[in-house]
């Protein structure tokens, strides 16, 4: 049970490292959905990795002209106050298409590695548009001749200045994404639960969004932008989307600063392991160097060692007589130890035993006070044992077994 136990806690202990790897933070994020002439913002929890539900969920209608910094500033703020027990950290933002450009073009077969330089080209030749102001991403269909490309741009300006909205709030924008060309389906699974998957292909992906039913309002047309603003956020959930922002601008899914450490320490624990090895290596080399030494020096020895060697000889031949005497007086433990072997309880294990004259004094351990009991009573058994009592027995905590003392009288 022991051993199960610190196995389980060493499992448990590895998934907490794993987990410190990653950011968990991205698994409850604030979702925007902009339109023209709307706002909408939505609190998103991860429950699974197939299931999300909207926690909290808001429209503001944006007046026309009004689509200032100070404006997205106010309905930011809002929501997040509404809500500022939960510690929300990262932000994902779709603009709806009529905040967008697109774009589309159609290339030969070219190696796809030279497809994104081709891109760029054709939109910097492009007379109607600027490339340098704007941000775009791309959708690549393959062709038997060639590629269709979808270009979607969306202006520097309008991600920049959200980037220093979501700053405001102490919010990191963890993506700025267009959808892409997916047709999704929704099946309505119970009041509150809907389920959005794919029809051509069930592989592509499959997931349920837990809505609270006070978000959806009776107006047939509330419904149907409510039902697009889910499929938006199931594409960036399923992450079947295109990214707007640069790469070095993208959050990072992986905590390097704890990935940096573990590392300094793997680092610094393989190093100590090694200049031990390396420290334990030179201290033998040196025990081997001197024992080398004192064998040479043995080997210089006067030939008088010889005369030594033989008086060592006959000292062993006393103690070997010496030997055979205390064998000969000893076939007393001999036959006790026999006997005590023979006569055994499950439970209990000798730890020591003593003879002096015609007494015999034994200490245990037990696993509880009835084996102790037995076995006192199993060695009556033993012919040449006239009594036997019990002496001190307590419980020991450091191994959760109990010691205790007995003294037996030969007959």
């Amino acid at each position: 049970m022991i051993v199960l136990y610190s196995v389980g806690n060493v499992k448990l202990q590895l998934k907490k490292i794993g987990r410190n790897l990653y950011v968990n933070d991205l698994d409850r994020f604030i979702f925007i959905y902009i339109k023209r002439q709307e706002i909408y913002l939505a609190t998103v929890q991860k429950i699974t990795d197939d299931r999300w539900q909207i926690v909290h969920f808001h429209k503001e209608q944006i007046q026309e002209n009004n689509e200032d910094i100070y404006f997205y500033q106010e309905v930011l703020y809002r929501f997040c106050r509404e809500q500022e027990r939960e510690k929300i950290k990262y932000l994902a933002i779709n603009f709806a298409d009529e905040w967008q450009k697109h774009l589309a073009y159609n290339f030969p077969q070219i190696p796809i590695a030279e497809v994104e330089k081709a891109l760029y080209w054709e939109l910097k030749e492009d007379i109607d548009i600027d490339i340098e102001k704007y941000c775009y991403t791309y959708d690549i269909k393959v062709l038997k001749d060639g590629y269709d490309i979808n270009v979607a741009l969306l202006d520097k300006e309008l991600i920049a200045m959200w980037q220093r909205i979501a700053e405001e709030q102490n919010l990191e924008i963890m993506s700025i994404f267009a959808s892409k060309e997916i047709k999704i389906y929704k099946q309505q699974k119970d009041e509150y639960i809907s389920m959005f998957s794919s029809r051509e292909d069930d592989n592509f992906f499959s997931c349920e969004l837990q809505i609270d039913r006070e978000y959806i309002q009776d107006e047939q047309e509330q419904i149907e932008i409510f039902d697009d603003f889910c499929k938006l956020l199931v594409c960036f959930v399923q992450k079947k989307y295109q990214e707007f922002l640069p790469k070095k601008q993208l959050i990072s899914y992986f905590n390097w600063k704890n990935i940096y450490l573990l590392l300094i320490t793997v680092l610094l624990s393989i190093s100590c392991f090694f200049g031990g090895f390396l420290i334990a290596k030179y201290y033998r080399v040196v025990n081997q160097a001197q024992i080398v030494k004192e064998e040479l020096a043995l080997v210089q020895r006067d030939i008088d060692d010889i005369n030594e060697l033989k008086q060592e000889e006959s000292t062993i031949k006393e103690k070997q007589n010496l030997v055979k005497t205390l064998e000969d007086k000893s076939i007393n433990i001999y036959a006790i130890l026999i006997n005590l072997g023979a006569k055994t309880v499950d439970n209990v294990a000798l730890s020591d035993i003593k003879v002096k004259g015609k007494e015999i004094f034994i200490k245990g351990k037990a696993k509880d006070y009835q084996s102790i009991a037995q076995y006192k009573e199993k060695l009556t058994e033993i012919k040449f044992f006239a009594t036997s009592e019990m002496g001190e027995i307590k419980f020991n905590e450091n191994d959760n077994l109990i010691d205790f003392e007995m003294n037996i009288v030969m007959r």
